[in-house]
């Protein structure tokens, strides 16, 4: 099973080539003064010196930012996709639950790691995807200590599961000496945050990267908030000097409230406008309560048509629980946003010819 080798967003090189709605990094871009921290590390050259195996100031500037009950809980990683891998690592959980669509490399390690994968397929209701809670509780019932990952919001849908659910799923996890792993990634672009990290229990395991609010995918750096002692699984030197350095000064000294404000107000507007204007040229779209949404198109490949012209969008053929005819359009700033409306409009009317 291959399918997850393809994700979205374009490297460096081809940065100049395409316009790209793939990649669900913060239509803002990174804050500046983010930015500039990252500058000042390079001028100071500390990538000439190895970051502190401890990453002690870094974690301590999280847990702050996090709220997180005791430093200790905190890890620090090479982005959010090694952590999830560290903790495959050491529950090596026989039986995972994944509930689909959702990030494709949770396939990979549900594949990797355990003998029984049990997939669980979100609900539709009026244009919108949403958690099939009781099925859900009755397949933990069924098993014994189960591993089960929920990504909230989740990507590629924007579904968001109430923080009172979750709680309902955590309870019922430990019953069966289970684990639940929320990946909340993107839990920062929401106004009303459900996050679970101040609710923290033993069988209860939160993920996050912050490559996506921030928009540094190219410096990787995610998180693990887990009463779990998985110090005998981390490799050395996770991060490197200069995320260390920028992050950890950011996170103390600079104005990230007001990033965080300005980030929530585009999302919801420019999500509501983008879904608005789609759905005027006839395509079917989900709602979201984050920074991309699901298309649905079935009588042409909207992916290479926008292809040609410069222009890339998610192609969600190989997600589990999607398909052929399914696309992730990720949000921009308002101008690129207007040029895709506009040349979708142009390739539909076309195609009607």
């Amino acid at each position: 099973m291959m399918f997850w080798q393809t994700h979205g967003g374009v490297d460096w090189r081809e940065s100049e080539k395409f316009l790209d709605f793939s990649s669900n990094m913060n239509p803002l871009g990174p804050p500046e003064e983010l930015v500039q921290l990252i500058v000042e590390a390079c001028l100071r050259k500390v990538y000439k010196y190895y970051p502190n195996p401890s990453y002690e100031e870094l974690k301590s500037v999280i847990s702050d930012f996090e709220r997180v009950e005791l430093p200790e809980y905190v890890y620090v990683f090479n982005g959010a996709s090694e952590a999830l891998q560290t903790v495959f690592t050491y529950l090596k959980p026989e039986t995972t639950i994944l509930v689909k669509p959702s990030y494709v490399d949770y396939w990979r390690l549900a594949y990797t790691f355990s003998k029984n994968v049990i997939e669980l397929s979100l609900m539709i209701e009026s244009e919108e995807f949403k958690l099939p809670f009781e099925k859900l509780i009755n397949i933990i019932k069924s098993f014994n200590k189960p591993l089960v990952i929920l990504c909230n919001p989740n990507n590629p849908t924007g579904t968001l599961i109430k923080r009172e659910t979750l709680q309902e799923v955590v309870m019922e996890i430990s019953r069966r000496s289970g684990f639940l792993i929320i990946d909340e990634s993107f839990m920062n672009f929401i106004e009303d945050s459900q996050s679970l990290i101040k609710y923290i229990t033993d069988n209860l395991i939160i993920i996050k990267s912050y490559t996506k609010f921030f928009s540094i995918p190219g410096l990787r750096f995610g998180i693990c908030i887990s009463t779990l002692n998985l110090q005998d699984h981390l490799t050395p030197w996770r991060v490197n000097s200069i995320i260390d350095y920028a992050l950890s000064k950011y996170l103390r000294v600079g104005n990230v409230e007001e990033f965080k404000f300005r980030t929530i107000n585009f999302v919801k507007s420019e999500v509501s406008w983008m879904l608005f204007e789609f759905r005027k040229l006839g395509l079917k779209c989900f709602n979201s309560y984050t920074n991309f949404f699901i298309v649905k198109y079935f009588e042409r490949d909207l992916y290479n048509e926008l292809l040609k012209r410069r222009i890339k969008i998610r192609d969600a053929s190989n997600i589990p629980g999607l398909g052929e005819g399914y696309y992730r359009v990720s949000i921009r700033n308002h101008e690129d946003n207007v040029k895709l409306v506009h040349t979708l409009k142009d390739i539909l009317e076309r195609l009607g010819e």
